[in-house]
């Protein structure tokens, strides 16, 4: 698989079959910090203007789930898997980390960076 740069302004980014070169999906136009699973797997991203982060099937392109921050005022700034892949991890500007689990799309812990010493 590889990432190269659309050729319509729709999309972010277009990924395509290394082998045969073939087209097999855009990621949205609006999607920053694009990120993959340590297992080649999934794809992240922070999508906007709602500030969701979705998560695709990196070889078919289909949306797995959408991780939803609820009634928060600050941005996401940055989305990361954790090593195994069984986690998402993302940073907030009010400095809020949470953890995501990877497998349900359900928040598992959230820190304030602040608090840590």
């Amino acid at each position: 698989m590889r990432v190269r740069q659309p050729r319509h302004r729709a999309s972010l980014a277009e990924l395509h079959d290394a082998a045969n070169a073939r087209e097999l999906y855009a990621l949205p136009a609006q999607a920053t910090g694009v990120v993959f699973s340590p297992d080649g797997r999934s794809i992240g991203a922070l999508i906007g203007p709602d500030d969701s982060i979705k998560v695709w099937d990196a070889s078919s392109g289909r949306e797995r789930m959408v991780l939803k921050r609820g009634q928060v005022a600050s941005e996401t700034t940055a989305v990361a898997f954790s090593g195994d892949g069984r986690f998402v991890a993302t940073q907030d500007t009010d400095f809020t980390l949470t953890i995501w689990n990877a497998a349900t799309g359900q928040p598992q812990s959230v820190y304030s960076l602040l608090d840590v010493r």
